[in-house]
């Protein structure tokens, strides 16, 4: 440490003189005014003049160490200065920092719920353009089986539905089933017999009807689902959760049955068997009540065999070929009892149907000589 010390601190004066410090210059000063003490100490004896020179040099070095000194305050003070500032920018970057990253964090809050947003609105588009690929469909198939689907209308002539087709009739009625229509399904038969109902339900058939008679299956379809999807579900005790997957049905003494039927019909004839197979369900359970308590009523005994009839085929165009066959049996069995209470050409007529109907499912089921035996008696 002895050997080195002198050139360490040499080198620390030397940097610190060439970096523009205070410390090489102050020892410097230090060093100059030590020698000059030692000089004038010495140098008593010297001529007035080389004093007077030395005294000069003295204080000039005294001034430059006062100056010094007032450069080091300066320089502290300038720091410090400098330092304020520093904080000062420092806090306001911070500032600009915390509003852009809450902008940011806003703008990413926003952008998700957009993207949110886009994508629910991607989706509602993508059900609505396959509910439309669905109507599309359903109207070509009925287009290209429109008469047969006409053919196949069995009405009651005492209940025939109304075929106005005037542009004052269908606009009335196209206003009341949009102004009076309920605004969420019945949930009881009892919820179907206020007045504003029953003109909307009554509106909506002529309105289906109109259509119908008319060819013009897109405006038919979705008067039709909506006949179905607001009409009472039946009770079942709570085995069923989705409401909208029980049976439902008009009540038949608020409702025509024979209306109700065409509903069936439609919605067989456009495959839509799920609400096919529910609607007619739950107009099963109604014609059943209605056939016990009005047994001597041959009207209500033939919309029963129809009703039946309309079940069997929608089971059948779901591919449930078993339930189809119990359902049309059922048909045929109430048909026969009715051609032997009353043999008149419209009992004839549906016993004839019932065996024919029958027919096609034990074909389909591989029972071809009961089949062929049905519609040698049909």
């Amino acid at each position: 440490m002895a050997r080195d010390f002198g050139i360490s601190l040499r080198e620390a004066i030397k940097h610190d003189v060439v970096a523009g410090g205070k410390g090489g210059i102050a020892l410097q000063l230090d060093v100059q005014g030590e020698i000059l003490r030692r000089v004038m100490e010495g140098s008593n004896r010297a001529d007035p003049k080389t004093r007077l020179a030395m005294q000069a040099l003295d204080e000039s070095m005294g001034k430059v160490r006062d100056m010094l000194v007032e450069v080091a305050k300066s320089q502290e003070a300038y720091h410090q200065e400098v330092v304020e500032r520093i904080r000062t920018l420092d806090a306001d970057l911070q500032r600009i920092l915390g509003e852009i990253l809450a902008e940011a964090k806003a703008t990413h809050a926003e952008t998700k719920a957009t993207h949110v947003d886009v994508i629910e609105t991607r989706d509602a588009t993508r059900r609505l353009e396959a509910g439309l690929e669905d109507v599309g469909r359903d109207v070509d198939f009925l287009r290209e089986n429109q008469e047969e689907f006409l053919r196949s209308l069995p009405r009651s002539a005492s209940s025939a539905p109304s075929r106005d087709t005037s542009p004052t009739s269908i606009a009335a009625w196209i206003r009341e089933e949009r102004e009076l229509r309920p605004s969420r399904r019945l949930t009881s038969e009892a919820s179907a017999d206020s007045a504003e109902v029953k003109v909307w339900i009554n509106s909506a058939l002529r309105l289906m009807n109109a259509y119908v008679a008319e060819r013009a299956w897109a405006e038919a379809i979705p008067v039709v689902r909506r006949i179905v999807d607001l009409a009472p579900v039946q009770a079942d005790g709570g085995a069923t959760k989705n409401v909208d997957s029980r049976p439902c049905a008009w009540p038949v003494d608020v409702v025509s049955g024979w209306d109700q039927l065409g509903v069936v019909q439609f919605l067989v004839a456009a495959r839509d068997t799920s609400r096919a197979i529910r609607f007619s369900q739950g107009l099963l359970s109604g014609c059943r009540r209605q056939a016990i308590l009005r047994p001597n009523d041959p009207d209500a005994s033939r919309l029963l065999v129809a009703v039946l009839h309309q079940h069997g085929s929608a089971l059948a165009a779901r591919g449930d070929l078993s339930s189809a066959l119990a359902s049309l049996k059922e048909g045929l069995e109430r048909a026969e009892d009715q051609r032997q209470d009353r043999e008149t050409p419209e009992a004839l007529r549906d016993v004839s149907l019932s065996l024919i109907k029958v027919a096609d499912v034990e074909l389909a089921l591989g029972q071809r000589e009961q089949a062929l035996k049905r519609y040698e008696e049909s």
